[in-house]
């Protein structure tokens, strides 16, 4: 038995195969996967059918004499030649003609589903839900691991460090896969946890996002009551949870920069909106005060002043009663709307000590603020940013010391 180095047993293997006559000139049809069409001109993608896969390469030069180009699901016909690349120990057909002979059955099955979910009205404007301004909970349905999660926490963490997220996760392609993104947007409407979902994965071929175009994922966003952002693959991609959803962002990154509004940007709408009332209150109580001294300067009122001071006495004091009604209104609701955003962004200064290598001591869930909230041997929790530690005083340092 011959013993052979790599690189002598790929040149043997690639000899035979190109000294095969009946591999120099072959025609094959299959489904095109994996479609690259290269910054050089070159053309890059694979030939499947229902068993096996073998990929192709289609120089610049005969890309030229094409009339189309192909596209992931399209079913063609190639001819050229089987080649073997040694590099990579790779079996590859060199196309040098291509023919659309039709649509892949993945392409056809995708427009079958499409024509017959927007018939029912799946893709209707008039049932897409409005994306919550300020969400403060965000449920994210995607893999667990891998850069998507990664890449949405970032952002989220990045613009808005007081938002909650909820990882809800679920396998994003194989078998069963679409069964899994289903129940996750399930579960989070069941159970109410968060105020939108973002619906997440990567980029990859039709096969590898086929998932996310089954009928019952679809069924799951539409009977959504929570709003939902499909965030499948590259810009590129769709996919009929793209066309189903309230909302399709281009890419996960793109929808995690939607749903979580900058610290800076809630500031600004807080001024915004104070200067409004402000304006408001000012234009109300002006128009109010034209009306009063339209009434005082009538000529009527010097000749028949009881009748028209009868007249418009309940006229004015039910002016004045809803002139006050509503600027108070007004100015109670956004006062608490004001407290609120102060409270959270309070919280966010706090947890950015944290994240310093600072911490906060209670005893019996209560601040230590000085020393006379401390003894010896009192048992106390530290709290840091994402841990607590719990501790047992044994020295007090200060003007009370040893008193308890």
């Amino acid at each position: 038995m011959q013993t052979y180095t790599v690189s002598d047993l790929t040149s043997k293997i690639n000899g035979i195969i190109t000294t095969n006559p009946s591999l120099n000139a072959v025609a094959v049809e299959g489904e095109v996967s994996n479609f690259n069409l290269n910054a050089s001109g070159h053309l890059y993608f694979s030939l499947k059918d229902e068993n096996s896969k073998i990929n192709c390469v289609m120089f610049r030069k005969d890309v030229m004499n094409i009339d189309f180009i192909p596209k992931d699901g399209m079913y063609i016909t190639v001819y050229g030649r089987v080649g073997f690349y040694e590099k990579t120990s790779a079996c590859q057909i060199y196309v040098t003609v291509l023919i659309n002979s039709g649509q892949g059955a993945l392409w056809a099955k995708f427009t079958e589903l499409k024509e017959k979910l927007e018939a029912k009205g799946y893709f209707s404007a008039e049932h897409k839900k409005p994306i919550p301004v300020f969400p403060k909970k965000i449920a994210v349905v995607t893999s667990p691991t891998g850069a998507v999660i990664h890449d949405i926490v970032k952002i989220l963490r990045r613009r808005n460090p007081a938002v909650e997220i909820i990882l809800c996760p679920s396998a994003v392609q194989g078998r069963g896969a679409e069964t899994e993104l289903a129940n996750a947007v399930k579960y989070v409407n069941a159970h109410n946890i968060a105020d939108v979902i973002i619906l997440a994965r990567g980029g990859g071929s039709i096969e590898e996002l086929w998932a996310f175009n089954e009928p019952a994922l679809a069924d799951a966003i539409y009977n959504s009551k929570i709003p939902v952002i499909s965030a499948v693959g590259h810009e590129t991609d769709f996919t009929i949870s793209d066309f189903v959803s309230d909302l399709r962002a281009a890419t996960p990154s793109a929808a995690a920069e939607i749903v979580a509004i900058a610290l800076a940007d809630i500031k600004s709408y807080i001024f915004e909106k104070e200067k409004y009332i402000n304006s408001y209150v000012i234009n109300l109580i002006y128009e109010y005060r034209k009306k009063l001294e339209s009434i005082k300067n009538s000529a009527a009122i010097t000749k028949t002043p009881q009748k028209l001071i009868d007249k418009y006495r309940q006229s004015i004091i039910s002016l004045d009663r809803r002139m006050k009604l509503s600027t108070a209104n007004k100015l109670h609701i956004n006062k608490i709307k004001l407290d609120n955003l102060k409270i959270r962004l309070a919280n966010n200064e706090v947890e950015k000590t944290l994240n310093k290598g600072y911490a906060i001591a209670y005893k019996n869930n209560k601040l230590i603020s000085n020393i006379g909230n401390v003894a010896l041997d009192d048992n106390i929790e530290l709290k840091f940013a994402g841990f607590n530690l719990g501790a047992k005083v044994t020295d007090i340092k200060g003007e009370n010391n040893g008193k308890g």
